[in-house]
């Protein structure tokens, strides 16, 4: 009965975390963009990002998020926060597009974290 109740416990912490309210994962996937799409995009565009979660803020107000050769600061608006046990895994982030050129930023309003590997 023990290891039965300590297999369901592991399930359960391998579920993706939906942060900004409940997501649509197949929806959001699909529409999830590379970061060329990120500069090419005007600013206030929605659009959704994927790529590996870096450092996070202590608050978890802010992340940076990693591409295979770029990273974009990721500002978390709505009433939500990002744990520090997200970092290192692959996510994808709805948001709208904010800032210019090296400066650009992505105000996240939804962020989908994959479970751990």
């Amino acid at each position: 009965m023990a290891a039965l109740a300590l297999g369901v416990g592991c399930q359960e912490k391998s579920d993706y975390l939906e942060l900004g309210g409940v997501l649509d994962k197949s929806a959001l996937q699909e529409k999830a963009v590379g970061f060329d799409d990120l500069r090419k995009a005007s600013e206030g565009a929605e659009l959704v990002l994927t790529g590996i979660i870096g450092k996070v803020c202590p608050a978890g107000c802010w992340f940076y998020l990693q591409g295979d050769s770029d990273m974009v600061y990721v500002d978390v608006l709505g009433d939500y926060e990002v744990p520090q046990s997200a970092s290192g895994r692959e996510s994808w982030v709805r948001g709208k597009v904010s800032g210019d050129g090296g400066a650009r930023i992505l105000q996240g309003v939804r962020v989908l974290v994959a479970p751990p590997k």
